[in-house]
């Protein structure tokens, strides 16, 4: 089990101070979901992507002098935060294996774990295996290739384009704002999060499973645009204790 954490701003000025607390107060609590390693990458108003990782648990992580310097880099110039906290299934607990991963233009996270990861890539994590498919080929045909559980946030920067896609294996909530959407792996954790830093009392929704997210970097301000179904692949395995829930937004 990992867990994902993501803010995404749909004003031009990007975050302000308040939003950066909440994906820092985010990520810090989102350690009680993984303690093996915690990464982060942003997006920045012009396309660039900058990324941060250690292998620490969130609540060292976040007061570290570099993610520090990461936070104070992201006011009002980071249009999308993604954070990570990692509880290792596949491949050591280091720097290296810690999330995000980057191909190319693609830069991931993910929740869950792959039983055929070696027929995406020859790499040491599912995770990174992903991301070099997904650089490689379309995303419609990946996606129902990934034999396991997955929850995946990643951003193509040659695209300018955010996803966010789940199969029925593992969670992942949204809550929309006027000013931003907040996205995580845990619906309490995102209520009580905003009620916490802006009294606002708002239900977390989960994404439907099967269905690919899109958020365009040019138009944030819309929320996602577009949402592309694909293909349930039969597992070769099954995981005990599925998340099964009947409201979709």
């Amino acid at each position: 089990m990992c867990g994902l954490f993501c803010i995404v701003s749909k004003k031009e000025s990007g975050f302000s101070d308040k939003e950066l607390t909440i994906f820092s107060q985010g990520l810090f609590a989102d350690t009680v979901r993984g303690k093996d390693s915690t990464g982060v990458f942003s997006v920045s108003d012009s396309g660039n992507v900058y990324t941060l990782k250690d292998n620490i648990p969130g609540d060292e992580f976040t007061r570290t002098k570099a993610f520090e310097d990461f936070i104070s880099k992201s006011f009002m110039s980071s249009r999308i935060l993604v954070g990570h906290n990692r509880s290792a299934t596949l491949g050591n607990v280091s720097a290296k294996n810690a999330h995000p991963f980057i191909s190319g233009d693609t830069v991931l996270v993910h929740n869950g774990t792959l039983f055929t990861h070696k027929e995406l890539a020859n790499t040491e994590t599912d995770s990174e295996a992903i991301t070099q498919a997904l650089e490689a080929g379309d995303y419609t045909k990946v996606l129902p290739e990934l034999n396991g559980a997955f929850a995946l946030i990643w951003y193509n920067a040659g695209e300018k384009q955010f996803y966010v896609a789940r199969n029925s294996e593992r969670p992942l909530w949204i809550i929309q704002t006027k000013d931003f959407d907040l996205i995580g792996s845990e619906p309490k954790l995102l209520e009580w999060i905003l009620h916490r830093n802006l009294n606002i009392e708002k239900d977390a929704c989960y994404f439907k499973p099967y269905s690919i997210y899109i958020w365009s970097l040019d138009n944030l301000k819309n929320s996602y645009t577009k949402t592309v179904d694909f293909e349930k692949k039969k597992q070769t395995y099954t995981f005990p204790g599925s998340y099964q829930q009947k409201t979709y937004i």
